[in-house]
């Protein structure tokens, strides 16, 4: 109760709520000001926690995979880091980001989103991916990218050309 009182004073609810256009509702409720204000503050903090339930997963997704690599990207790039391994693993890992988010995460929302605690599993594999003891993004490029690229790389190469030949301005 005194966090709740503490909540009140602080948003002045209870000032508000004693002014005399409310006497009709403090009346029919037969409470005071101050009650009515608990209620209200009450019912703002229950509907704060079931927001943060409801949207805290995207929040977490984000800070994990969005926020952290973007922070250290922008520190490799702004020459915070020499090593070129580190370099290679943010690169692989916005690859890799992007793919998951694209055909993963957007594809079988539905589906993950009835399994409980699904989120954790996502936040899971993308630290998975950048963390320096498991460098998964690099995993991922040396086993699945390369292959690709050494099979189809010069068949797509070709293929943007032509879609280039077909779409050049009038200018040349």
């Amino acid at each position: 109760m005194e966090y709740l009182d503490q909540a009140v004073d602080f948003l002045g609810i209870d000032d508000f709520l004693a002014h005399r256009r409310f006497d009709d509702l403090r009346k029919k409720l037969n409470m005071t000001s101050k009650q009515i204000s608990r209620i209200v503050v009450g019912a703002f903090a229950v509907l704060a926690i079931l927001a943060l339930i409801k949207y805290g997963e995207d929040l977490c997704l984000l800070i994990v995979g969005i926020l952290y690599p973007g922070y250290k990207t922008l520190k490799l790039r702004n020459g915070f880091f020499e090593s070129s391994k580190d370099r290679d693993l943010y690169l692989s890992y916005w690859v890799c980001y992007g793919l998951y988010m694209t055909l993963v995460h957007n594809l079988f929302k539905i589906i993950l989103r009835g399994l409980p605690l699904a989120f954790l599993g996502e936040c899971f594999f993308l630290v998975w991916l950048y963390h320096s003891s498991y460098r998964g993004a690099d995993l991922i490029n040396e086993k699945v990218f390369k292959k690709l690229l050494s099979k189809y790389g010069k068949y797509i190469d070709n293929q943007i050309k032509e879609i280039k030949e077909v779409v050049k301005p009038k200018d040349e």
